[in-house]
């Protein structure tokens, strides 16, 4: 599914919150690659001076759209700002690029993609200074059900973040004609994940945008329903006001809220 503000959205917008001084963080860059695919380049924001421990790592998982619009979206102003936000906070975040999945038809070669940068971390954690045995995975739109999938059952998650996107990929508020089968789409959902792993899932913050689509905001609803029955921790938080990627575009007090909640919410699990 492209991210809903994919038409007219701006790349450069950053997070609503206070601009983070650049002397809290250095960028040091690094490559991947998954199955003999293109070479992806990330980048890693890391708290300046350097911790005397090595941080705990954050992962964000960009949304989905055509290869045109995702090309470099690790150098989006939502996700440098992210990093940086994350980094003066102690965190390590990895931003980088992941390729489309081509309107959901190629939904195992991205995840095949994420789970190559989460290896790529883990080899590269020494030289970075990180504690890549400690991780949190941030996912943000279209990407969250990639991320979430992707990400489970890998070694050193503790914690899933997952803004404003789909819990589930089965309903056609949530499909396009060009889409995967529904079959193939329920093994890529989160709902159907928690299903198998139960208590087992990892701690997961949602955030919510009121004015979303219905689709997303109804898969997130039944995704929280169902982690209740299940004893699974999960934190949701709404801006009833806000639309899809409100963390910059909707410049208020809910926004910063619910930004600074997350974070506090990942140094909760990750320290």
């Amino acid at each position: 599914m492209p991210d809903p503000v994919r038409r007219d959205f701006d790349v450069g917008l950053e997070l609503v919150t206070p601009p983070v001084p650049t002397d809290t963080y250095r960028v040091v860059p690094g490559v991947y690659r998954a199955n003999g695919g293109p070479e992806r380049q990330y980048d890693a924001y890391l708290p300046q001076p350097p911790p005397a421990h090595p941080p705990p790592t954050v992962i964000l998982v960009h949304g989905d759209g055509p290869p045109e619009f995702l090309d470099q979206a690790r150098l989006w102003g939502q996700y440098r700002s992210w990093g940086a936000l994350l980094a003066a906070n102690g965190l390590a975040a990895i931003a980088f690029d992941h390729g489309s999945s081509h309107g959901r038809t190629r939904i195992p070669s991205v995840v095949a993609e994420i789970q190559a940068l989460l290896d790529a971390v883990d080899r590269d954690g020494p030289r970075l200074g990180i504690d890549a045995t400690r991780k949190a995975v941030w996912s943000g739109s279209a990407g969250v059900p990639l991320g979430i999938v992707a990400s489970l059952d890998q070694p050193g998650v503790r914690c899933q973040i997952a803004f404003y996107g789909p819990m589930y990929l089965r309903t056609d508020a949530t499909r396009t004609e060009d889409s995967a089968p529904a079959a193939d789409l329920e093994a890529y959902s989160p709902i159907t994940h928690l299903e198998r792993l139960g208590a087992s899932f990892p701690p997961t913050f949602i955030a919510k945008a009121g004015l979303d689509r219905p689709g997303i905001n109804d898969s997130i609803e039944a995704f929280v329903a169902q982690a209740e029955q299940l004893s699974v921790p999960v934190t949701l938080l709404t801006h009833p006001d806000g639309r899809h990627a409100f963390d910059v575009l909707d410049d208020d007090d809910r926004s910063r809220e619910i930004i600074e909640a997350a974070v506090d919410f990942m140094l909760r699990w990750l320290t």
